[in-house]
């Protein structure tokens, strides 16, 4: 990761509007997800984090996109 790029959670999260991750539950990359999403929660970095049934694949992507993250572009 970027040195100290997590260091300052405040400026972060006053540089940043939204910070999305999602992931599959199926996906190979579920593990490493999971440690980046707590790794975040640790260091105080506001984000939302989704998981939904699936694999790394364009079905899911398709989904999280249409019903996760959009919704919230347009907030």
């Amino acid at each position: 990761m970027e040195a100290g790029l997590f260091e300052d959670a405040d400026r972060l999260n006053e540089a940043l509007d939204l910070l999305h991750i999602s992931t599959g539950l199926a996906d190979e990359r579920l593990d490493r997800t999971n440690q980046f999403h707590a790794y975040l929660n640790e260091k105080g970095v506001e984000h939302d984090y989704y998981t939904t049934e699936g694999a790394h694949v364009w079905k899911v992507w398709r989904h999280v996109v249409y019903h996760e993250l959009l919704a919230k572009l347009w907030i």
